[in-house]
């Protein structure tokens, strides 16, 4: 018997649709604003929006940095089995990122004329652009707020609420859109607006969800249709946690912040090569990524929390099967994206409106050229948020900062050869350099760590000896189970009567899983984990079905033969959780 991968590979499909949903909608915003405002408003408003876009990516800045990096936290803990520290992460993060988005609104609102002119040296432009600046330093609390609590959310095994969220924001955000610049004539400012309108009302969703499902402190409860989300008091100890899980975030946010230096150099350098066409050129090549990005950060946000709960358990094998369902996903939206942008680029074109010859002749040239960089970039950020998930800083930030400077740089000296198309051909040439030093930089970790080159590098490992298997709706395979893993104890120098105690635990908690199954009338499997440290035994049950706790039944019309009383008996510690909708549940047999 051995461990299929089964019930991960169901989990990471379970995840995935409503991830890419949630990321669809979340990144719709930017995406939906720039068609209405190129057909309302024309294709020079569409450059005032990619003007404005870094204050969007700052504030995914403080959500990556602080949403991502404590999230992941939050999920590693959860699979320790450590709750409460993990309600005062989120509590932390949460205080954290609405601290600062208050004080980007007041930062934000009195800067943003100054801001404007270094955006801009046009004066067209600089006018409007400090007003659409100012509307949308109004909402930086909200956005930050609505994107860092859907991580949290998405963890305690509710990925559809953030679908939900981000849909009725969008949603909203679209008909605002119309209503602001048609009927109030707010022009490119009211898009802001719209954006700020829809993100408040997907707040308040999230509010009054996890409000009435919230359980507090119970661990009883938690998971039998509760977020188990509760903020809680936080002290300066507390507080002095900010810099420690933040940095399982400093990928995202540094990759964030290349975003912000890559519009802004960019940006610049676009004017000085090919004046206003340029802005709306690199606009629509920035599109199209934010198109693909789509899908990709709905990969990858199913990928994180799956990869820190097993990396808190120690779970390299999952660990493998959760990688090989990220790339393979990745690989066929990223090459289906490319063929379209390849096959058809005149389509974005009539999405924006673009009539005019010149524009649009550059404009195929630059969307085929830009999107050959597509799958290789794709798979540095999977390598990238895998890695700052299970705290590794070095990888994340060296390609990061090879993704936005090293990118400037290669910009700037291609565009002095090939002019505007230069540009272009720079985010492909960049993809290749990334990669050969991710690839440089892996082979020169497993030389010093005496190991197989690996792109995607696997977390320590339990030191003790392991065991793991997969079980499926059938008591035989409980015993065959509970044999196989009294012989592993045996093979491991435990005495033949506490290999006994832990394979009559394995079963007993098999059959307890069944019983529920069958009185739920589900099936499914159970994968069974154990290792052998410090003269015990740790066994990790992990099922899917609706949610059940085996210490809640503990003495409640139970027989002298209830699976649950015996296992009561026999263990020395029975703790149990439910973790990205999973039942986790850890037995502890002493000898």
């Amino acid at each position: 018997m051995n461990r299929s991968g089964n019930l991960l590979r169901k989990k990471f499909r379970q995840y995935l649709v409503p991830m890419i949903l949630a990321s669809l909608a979340s990144s719709l915003s930017e995406f939906l604003d720039g068609i209405v405002v190129s057909n309302l408003l024309g294709s020079d408003a569409l450059a005032l929006i990619n003007l404005g876009m870094p204050v969007v990516l700052i504030y995914a800045v403080v959500y990556s940095l602080i949403g991502i990096g404590g999230s992941s936290q939050y999920a590693v803990l959860l699979g320790e089995g450590n709750r409460p520290a993990a309600r005062r992460v989120y509590s932390v993060s949460m205080y954290a990122m609405l601290g600062i988005g208050f004080l980007l609104l007041a930062a934000g609102i009195l800067s943003s004329g100054p801001l404007a002119g270094l955006l801009t040296d046009s004066p067209e432009l600089s006018g409007p652009l400090a007003g659409f600046l100012r509307a949308q330093f109004l909402s930086a609390p909200i956005m930050i707020g609505t994107t860092g609590l859907t991580y949290f959310v998405t963890n305690e095994g509710h990925p559809n609420l953030s679908t939900v969220v981000f849909a009725t924001a969008n949603i909203l955000n679209i008909i605002m859109d119309y209503v602001f610049i048609l009927v109030f004539h707010m022009g490119v400012e009211g898009t802001a607006y719209a954006t700020a309108t829809g993100y408040a009302a997907g707040l308040l969703i999230e509010v009054i969800v996890i409000h009435r499902t919230g359980h507090g402190t119970d661990p009883q409860k938690v998971g039998t249709g509760s977020t188990g989300l509760k903020l809680t008091g936080i002290g300066m100890e507390d507080i002095r946690m900010l810099p420690g899980f933040c940095m399982r975030g400093i990928g995202s946010a540094f990759n964030q912040f290349g975003f912000v230096f890559r519009y802004v150099v960019i940006n610049a350098l676009a004017q000085a090569l090919a004046g206003s066409m340029g802005l709306v050129l690199f606009s629509l090549c920035m599109q199209t990524f934010s198109f693909i990005s789509l899908f990709v950060a709905g990969v990858v946000q199913t990928m994180i929390p799956i990869v820190a709960v097993l990396s808190g358990e120690r779970d390299r094998k999952g660990i493998r099967f959760v990688l090989r369902q990220t790339n393979r996903y990745l690989v066929i939206f990223t090459a289906a994206a490319l063929m379209l942008f390849e096959a058809f680029p005149g389509l974005i074109l009539r999405i924006y409106d673009i009539t005019d010859a010149r524009t649009a002749a550059e404009a195929i040239w630059a969307i085929r050229v830009f999107s050959l960089g597509y799958i290789l970039r794709n798979i540095q950020v999977s390598i990238m948020m895998y890695a700052q998930t299970i705290g590794e800083k070095k990888e994340p930030l060296l390609i990061s900062f090879m993704d936005a400077i090293v990118l400037g740089g290669v910009c700037w000296i291609l565009g002095q050869f090939f002019g505007i198309r230069g540009i272009w051909i720079a985010f492909p040439v960049n993809s290749i350099l990334v990669m050969a030093v991710v690839l440089l930089y892996s082979w020169n970790r497993a030389r010093k760590n005496g190991e197989a080159v690996q792109l995607y590098p696997l977390p320590a490992e339990d030191t003790g000896a392991l065991f793991d298997v997969t079980i499926g709706h059938s008591r035989q395979e409980a015993v065959n189970a509970s044999r196989e893993i009294i012989s592993f104890a045996e093979k491991h120098g435990i005495p033949s009567k506490n290999a006994s105690i832990i394979g009559l635990a394995v079963e007993e908690m098999s059959v307890y899983t069944m019983e529920q199954w069958e009185a739920a009338r589900e099936t499914g499997g159970i994968d069974i984990l154990a290792s052998i440290q410090d003269h015990a035994v740790q066994i990790h049950f992990r099922s899917s079905g609706r949610p059940f706790s085996p210490t809640s039944f503990q003495g409640k019309n139970a027989g002298p033969a209830d699976p649950i009383r015996v296992l009561m008996e026999v263990a020395d510690s029975v703790d149990y959780d439910c973790v990205l909708g999973m039942n986790s549940t850890r037995i502890r047999v002493c000898f």
